[in-house]
């Protein structure tokens, strides 16, 4: 994220049973990039649905409806015609709902695109990244917005999301093996930012973060980029260019 300021009895029958101890039913939505992504598993401000919440709304009517909305739009999810609607523009997406196990899951995310998240949009696979401009009255506007002012007071010019597929996938199994290393079910994420010069927005966002670009910039602790929690001592390292830009990183910990 840039910002620049100015989830009985038995048969008769001898029937093996199925062992569906770690099955559970997931629910995808056809992303424009022509592949199915999952549903968040964990709640999120920016989607407010999760893949088990569908599956509750779905097992209470199979015939019905749910609304759910992302950071900028409000969606319908119509289980008859199994349809994703948006209900502003009335764009549409198929839906389906999967059964898979807990590796079978794995089996999916090592050899297919992971999910990215749902309020992401147009998603061009020909291009290495994309950068959506944030409209000022959603929610991801003013989540920034409300980071940026504990320390700052200069006003915001713009805010723009990048969404780049390849770098999402490396975050996602990045923290995958986090989990595995640590043994525990979900890793800390924490939102930090990082000042820089213009010249270097393009190469982070196709390439992020590059510990070579750091050498004008600040090395005290050594080779590495820099985060802070505060935009204020980001700041710092912002070029005097007219413009400063600061990059929201999403960080494990």
């Amino acid at each position: 994220m840039f910002a620049t300021r100015p989830p009985e009895e038995e048969s008769s029958e001898m029937v093996e049973e199925m062992d569906t101890s770690e099955a559970v039913w997931c629910w995808y939505y056809l992303a424009e990039c022509g592949v199915w992504h999952m549903f968040e598993i964990d709640p999120s401000a920016a989607c407010s649905v999760t893949s088990e919440q569908i599956e509750q709304n779905y097992s209470r009517n199979q015939h019905g409806v749910m609304e759910f909305y992302t950071a900028k739009y409000t969606y319908r999810l119509d289980f008859s015609v199994m349809k994703q609607i948006n209900v502003t523009t009335g764009k549409q997406r198929p839906i389906k709902r999967a059964f898979h196990s807990a590796t079978g899951f794995r089996f999916i995310c090592d050899n297919l695109a992971l999910p990215v998240p749902c309020h992401w949009e147009r998603i061009n696979t020909d291009e290495p990244y994309q950068l959506v401009s944030l409209a000022r009255d959603t929610y991801e506007f003013k989540e920034v917005v409300r980071l940026y002012e504990r320390t700052m007071c200069h006003p915001i010019k713009s805010i723009q999301r990048i969404q780049n597929l390849d770098l999402w996938e490396f975050f996602c199994r990045k923290k995958q093996q986090l989990r595995k290393i640590k043994r525990v079910v979900d890793i800390e994420e924490k939102m930090l930012f990082h000042g820089t010069g213009h010249s270097n927005v393009q190469a982070i966002c196709t390439y992020n973060f590059d510990w070579r670009l750091t050498g004008s910039h600040g090395d005290v602790y050594g080779r590495g980029s820099y985060f802070a929690r505060d935009a204020k001592y980001s700041s710092k390292f912002c070029l005097t260019t007219g413009k400063h830009n600061f990059a929201l990183q999403k960080q494990h910990d």
